[in-house]
This record gives C-alpha cells, sequence and structure tokens, in this order.
C-alpha cells in the first residue's frame, strides 16, 4: 500500500510540474531558432527610403494583421516591447507607442530593418513582399499615435 501512495504522489507530482511549465509553441521556437545575431548597421540609402504605401485604412489593417502573427511575439501585442518571448531570449525592445522611439527611425529604416533584421530580429525580406513590409511600417508608425 505504502509503495502505491508513493507512485500516486510521484504522478501528482509530475502532473502539476506539467501544468505550470511554460507553454512553448512550434511558432516560439522558431523564432528563437530564428534570433541569431544579424548587422545592425543601416545604409544611408535605406534611411532616406521613403513609404510609398499611404497609411491608408487598408493598409493599417494588413500591418496589424501581420503585426499580429508575426511580430507580436517580441514587440508586444500593444508595441510596448513587451511580448511573450522578450526574457526568455533576453532582449530589450523599444516601446513602439513612445514618441522618442517614432522618432528614432525613418520609415525607410524601418523597413530595412523589416527586410534584413537588426540584432537579434531576423530579416522578413524572404518571407514577407514589399508591400506588406510598408504596410508594417505604417502599422508601427500607427501604434505610436492610434488617433
Amino acid at each position: 500500500m505504502r509503495h502505491f501512495s508513493l507512485i500516486a504522489l510521484l504522478v501528482v507530482v509530475l502532473f502539476s510540474a506539467t501544468l505550470t511549465a511554460p507553454i512553448t509553441t512550434a511558432e516560439d521556437t522558431q523564432a528563437e531558432a530564428e534570433a541569431a545575431a544579424v548587422p545592425s548597421s543601416i545604409p544611408e540609402e535605406a534611411k532616406k527610403a521613403r513609404n510609398p504605401q499611404p497609411a491608408t485604412p487598408e493598409s493599417l489593417e494588413h500591418g496589424q494583421l501581420i503585426y499580429g502573427s508575426q511580430c507580436s511575439r517580441c514587440h508586444g501585442t500593444s508595441g510596448d516591447g513587451k511580448g511573450r518571448l522578450v526574457e526568455r531570449l533576453k532582449l530589450k525592445i523599444p516601446d513602439f507607442r513612445e514618441p522618442t522611439t517614432q522618432a528614432a527611425r525613418t520609415d525607410g529604416e524601418l523597413f530595412f530593418i523589416l527586410t534584413e533584421g537588426h540584432g537579434k530580429m531576423s530579416g522578413q525580406g524572404a518571407r514577407l513582399d514589399v508591400e506588406t513590409r510598408w504596410d508594417l511600417v505604417n502599422y508601427v508608425r500607427f501604434l505610436g499615435n492610434p488617433e
């Protein structure tokens, strides 16, 4: 009987541990794998690039959709830089809602970062078409001034 009680206790302890362990999705694992360091210098010509995509409601909606599925894991759903992977990957991400953050980068710089990557963020140039990346730039700008 004592042997059965120890096994039952062990099962309860192991089951409880699985309930409190952080849930890791395949998406999280992929993000961790992509978090290898990438060059952080941005060419002057990229800094000067103008966004050809007007910030229409359609552009913002498309940018929000992609942001929610591809960016919020690190950048946070509101753009606060506190996504669910920030702690695990030891990231320091700017708050897109802050005017100083918005003023620190041109549209061209944001586009370049989306395309080529920056710090631990991998580039999305091979995954996202040009229009989608500009829509994301529009949405990031919207996060800083949602009115």
